[in-house]
């Protein structure tokens, strides 16, 4: 579980996954930041959902050598909102964590770690008139480490985030955003005590046009296409500095489900590539590719009333590396 909330769990909303905005910076907590929630676990939320049975409670097991080997149990309100997550290995270390909702808006975050020094992190939550969250705040041990604070422009878009921080030092964080007449995106400035940081530009360059940047600037170009089939892909180009192109390509079916994601290197090779395959429009194998070699593979079983019941992961040499294994209790 990440611990900075504030901009860690901003990100990973951002970052690959079945279900997240395909978009960069933001726009993902924008464009649903009326209200603010953590998501589902992301080992369940990514592969099946909640459409037509109500879960009260989910427990994963992870089995080693045939062996259980690690649990994490999850609970879910009558919104299906998770407000527990426990987690031990066979010798019982591991973390709990604790939600308090209002209305099915996230107030109150608790988490407690079990390995080694016992330590407790408490997060508090508050919004404006909007219902949009406007800080956030972060107690380790009941002392402050961390407060975030977040500015909405009138377009009900974030206009400034503030993190300051108080481990080891005190030092601050600032990020502005500014955005185009359809709300994507503009331009996103990071400093760090008062100095400019890094700067995100968010166009794309004319066609055998090279981009002129600074060290501490990026651009950022997100092209869609769609095909006669109604399938689409999206590819995400950031020029960094004099560094190069960091380029991913997301291809999508019909159904918009994803069927391939594609990380290249800075010199256009590509680094790894992930490929999905579905059954009756459920994920059923995640294969992922080297350069030249398959590293391993993911599949999936489901249950009744569609649950996923099993996953498991083999190596390029054949040999099951993780096991997967879900119970469900549900609502009556």
């Amino acid at each position: 579980m990440k611990r900075n909330i504030c901009l860690a769990l901003l990100i990973s909303m951002m970052a690959f996954g079945l279900h997240a905005q395909i978009n960069y910076s933001y726009t993902t907590y924008q464009n649903n930041g009326s209200r603010r929630y953590l998501s589902k676990p992301e080992s369940i939320n990514k592969y099946r959902k909640f459409n037509d049975v109500r879960v009260k409670e989910v427990t994963q097991t992870y089995f080693r050598k045939e062996k259980p080997s690690f649990i994490i149990n999850y609970k879910y309100n009558l919104s299906s909102r998770i407000y527990e997550i426990d987690s031990k290995d066979m010798k019982n270390k591991g973390s709990s964590t604790f939600f308090n909702y209002q209305n099915d808006t996230l107030l109150l975050a608790i988490f407690q770690t079990r390995k080694g020094k016992d330590t407790t992190t408490t997060e508090l939550f508050s919004y404006n008139n909007n219902n949009k969250c406007n800080e956030e705040l972060e107690l380790r041990d009941g002392k402050l480490f961390h407060l975030c604070k977040y500015e909405w422009a009138e377009n009900g878009l974030v206009k400034r985030i503030e993190n300051t921080y108080t481990k080891h030092r005190k030092w601050n964080s600032v990020t502005e955003f500014e955005y185009y007449d359809d709300k994507t995106t503009k331009e996103e400035r990071v400093y760090k005590n008062g100095d400019l940081k890094h700067k995100y530009v968010y166009a794309c360059s004319p066609v055998g046009e090279k981009a002129q940047l600074n060290k501490e600037e990026s651009k950022v170009c997100t092209i869609k296409n769609k095909n006669d089939d109604g399938s689409f892909y999206y590819i995400f180009e950031t020029t960094e500095g004099k560094k190069g192109i960091h380029r991913n390509i997301q291809k999508f079916n019909k159904d918009s489900m994803i069927t391939s994601y594609e990380v290249y290197y800075l010199n256009d090779k590509l680094k790894f590539k992930y490929d999905y395959y579905y059954e009756n429009k459920k994920l059923v194998q995640e294969d992922l590719y080297g350069i030249r070699k398959r590293f391993s593979s993911a599949h999936f079983t489901y249950g009744a009333d569609n649950l996923l019941s099993e996953n498991y992961t083999i190596n390029k040499r054949g040999k099951k590396t993780r096991d997967y294994k879900y119970t469900y209790a549900k609502y009556e």
